[in-house]
């Protein structure tokens, strides 16, 4: 501040008061709110934008796993159709339900089914094939016929995918795994002319030697026989007498143990003539520590969503 001088040079009473420069306080926290209030809707829509991402993956992905799915149950329930069988792992049993002889060339049928599943399903979002336990593609119609109880190597299959024999084989390091074989045969529109099952030549077990039990029952809807001998030494073979039908123009047998020796060696195999059955057999072993591997695994997936599933 300074004093005031009038005209004559006198000092005056007035006091004059020196300008300043005032800095716009209020014009910066203004401007600080604002873009504090931008900065979290800035960050509010960009939670917002993920959450909505995370949302629209979470529906992409719900609906990748239901088309997966859908595929995967469409195919493994046609070529459960195919084969015409069924089967289950239930604890220490494997059991699955079976048809002799096939109705139709399966090796032409799993091939141009095959041809089917690779133009019909697959699609620019959807990759389906069907692999080796190597993970390499393979087609259907070379696959062997054969279902494998794993680690044990134990297997059940046909002699070709004609299914004109079936057999149960089994390395000789894998036979004591082998508790009990329960087999249920059905004669298809037949009549069975047998009375009982009987052998020639029967093996019964030894002390030291792999020992079957087999529960063996055949039916024709009517008449149901069964057998006497229940334990048979998987080392020497056994025989059933043919099971004639009433008209004697068709036949099966059964046969358990060694026949011609070699490793994996035979555990049982059925025989057939002229004659269409159904069977179910349920292999107990001594141990639920096992797995089924099938020929060849059907494989499903897109970007968000896969399945693998043996195919039998």
């Amino acid at each position: 501040m300074r004093e005031g001088k009038n005209q004559n040079g006198f000092k005056s009473g007035r006091v004059e008061t020196a300008k300043k420069t005032v800095r716009p306080r209020k014009a910066i926290m203004y401007t600080l709110v604002t873009f504090l209030i931008f900065a979290a809707m800035i960050a509010y829509i960009n939670i917002l934008f993920d959450q909505n991402m995370s949302l629209s993956g979470n529906v992409d992905s719900s609906i990748s796993s239901q088309r997966v799915y859908r595929y995967w149950n469409s195919v493994n329930g046609n070529m459960d159709n195919i084969a015409n069988v069924s089967m289950a792992k239930n604890s220490a049993t494997f059991e699955i339900n079976d048809s002799l002889p096939a109705a139709n060339s399966l090796n032409s049928l799993l091939g141009r089914y095959g041809l089917f599943v690779d133009q019909y399903f697959r699609d620019g979002t959807i990759d389906i094939h069907f692999e080796d336990d190597a993970g390499n593609k393979i087609s259907l119609d070379t696959l062997s016929p054969k279902i494998t109880l794993s680690p044990m190597n134990i297997t059940y299959g046909w002699d070709s995918w004609g299914k004109n024999e079936m057999d149960i084989m089994s390395p000789v390091s894998s036979l004591g795994f082998i508790s009990a074989i329960n087999l249920t045969i059905n004669f298809v529109n037949r009549t069975i002319a047998n009375n009982s099952v009987t052998w020639s030549p029967y093996k019964d077990c030894r002390s030291g030697y792999p020992c079957l039990r087999l529960y063996l029952y055949i039916s024709d809807g009517a008449k149901t026989i069964t057998s006497a001998e229940t334990t048979f030494d998987l080392s020497r073979g056994s025989k059933s007498d043919s099971v004639y039908c009433a008209s004697g123009d068709c036949w099966l047998r059964i046969r358990t143990g060694v026949w011609g020796g070699g490793d994996p060696q035979n555990v049982l195999k059925i025989e057939l003539q002229n004659l269409n059955i159904t069977t179910n057999t349920k292999i107990t072993l001594n141990t639920s520590s096992f797995y089924v591997n099938f020929p060849a695994k059907l494989f499903v997936g897109t970007n968000f969503a896969r399945k693998l599933y043996y195919v039998d």
